[in-house]
């Protein structure tokens, strides 16, 4: 980032901030001042959300350090891919990465390269060194800053069901994600008996 995209970001930011600490003041116009928020700053768009399955038995296993190499080696393979398939780098948040797209079927091609070139890394690695990749795809409304911050539902759900409900190399869907996925996608979803907030219903993705 250069920087006057720095300077850029952070004063987006700081108006953002300013317009959330105008909810806080009495007799403020909730409902104004959400309006104006979402107008600056909302957008709707697919999201891809990773996580490393077995991470923490890794980080007792083999140490903090081990892990560090883990994910830069991961950011090495993955993030590549993002750009090649027109996403960009969000965030790296408790061990995953949060990425964004401007279409689901963008998101869904990423992320199957995503499994398929950690399947074929880790042929060539011991097993404690693998990357054991889980995948989360959302889409929905999201409040965005830049390319640097991002909140929403849909957000939360994919993170979720990568963390929580998929073992290595699974690619979950929430049910906005369903709901923007071609036919051919669609048609190889399966049902979860699993609901997470922000999506009651969700779906794994088969190869």
């Amino acid at each position: 980032m250069s920087l006057l995209d720095g300077i850029h970001v952070k004063r987006t930011e700081e108006r953002l901030w300013g317009l959330v600490d105008q909810r806080l003041v009495q007799g403020a116009d909730i409902r104004a001042v959400d309006g104006r928020i979402w107008e600056l700053f909302g957008d709707r768009a697919a999201v891809l959300c990773t996580h490393l399955a077995g991470v923490e038995r890794q980080i007792s296993a083999y140490g903090v350090v081990h892990l560090i190499r883990i994910l830069r080696e991961r950011d090495r393979l993955l993030l590549p891919l993002v750009a090649q398939y027109d996403g960009v780098f969000v965030v790296d948040e408790r061990y995953g990465l949060q990425c964004t797209f401007r279409t689901m079927a963008r998101a869904q091609a990423c992320a199957q390269a995503m499994v398929e070139r950690c399947r074929e890394e880790n042929n060539r690695r011991e097993a404690e060194d693998q990357i054991l990749l889980c995948v989360g795809l959302g889409f929905g409304d999201l409040i965005r800053v830049g390319d640097t911050r991002a909140w929403g539902l849909e957000l939360d759900a994919a993170r979720t069901l990568c963390e929580r409900h998929a073992s290595a190399f699974e690619i979950m869907v929430t049910e906005g994600a369903k709901a923007a996925l071609g036919d051919d996608a669609v048609n190889r979803l399966v049902a979860l008996d699993v609901a997470v907030p922000g999506s009651a219903e969700n779906y794994r993705l088969q190869p």
